[in-house]
């Protein structure tokens, strides 16, 4: 219990809910292998709540999600790292596809400053993994780190948001769903 104390703490989470976080992310390790889930799979987290919901108040609920989130989050922390020079091509690429369709739609320039400020956070915020590898769970743990750990504003938030669905819409990120 002791080696998920310092993942919570190094995510900043209050010191009196270290023992419950961690009880809970062990909880959720006993209930995936009884269900026989995938412990890092963004679908066996939605799984573990829909199985706790009945039998916990609302309250628990959510701090056993955001138990197993930090968890995950962190985990995926690890998956990631070093950037290779073939996945910092297809990130230079996928930049310049970016701007310029945004230059055929006519966007502003400021909206194309603001977009790749977003999508350079995200990359820095990956260490630069494979644009190949990317999922969703890279995204929701992106804001997650926006609003956890930098505190911005819900403006800057949408923001983000507002560049993910650019890409995702202009096939520039083709691994989003």
């Amino acid at each position: 219990m002791s080696e998920y104390k310092g993942i919570f703490i190094k995510y900043n989470c209050h010191p009196k809910k270290l023992d419950h976080l961690c009880r809970w992310l062990e909880y959720y390790f006993k209930v995936c292998s009884y269900q026989n889930l995938d412990l890092y799979d963004g679908k066996s987290l939605s799984k573990f709540v829909k199985y706790i919901e009945p039998k916990y108040e609302g309250w628990k609920v959510a701090q056993a999600e955001e138990a197993v989130k930090i968890f995950l989050f962190h985990r995926t922390q690890l998956k990631m790292g070093k950037p290779s020079v073939e996945g910092k091509q297809l990130w230079r690429d996928a930049y310049g596809r970016a701007i310029e369709l945004m230059r055929i739609k006519h966007y502003s320039v400021r909206t194309e400053q603001a977009y790749v400020s977003c999508w350079r956070g995200f990359y820095g915020f990956l260490g630069g993994a494979d644009v190949k590898k990317l999922e969703t769970i890279h995204f929701q743990n992106y804001l997650t780190h926006l609003v956890c750990e930098r505190r911005l504003s819900a403006s800057s938030q949408n923001r983000a948001l507002n560049a993910r669905a650019f890409c995702k819409t202009l096939a520039t990120f083709p691994h989003f769903d």
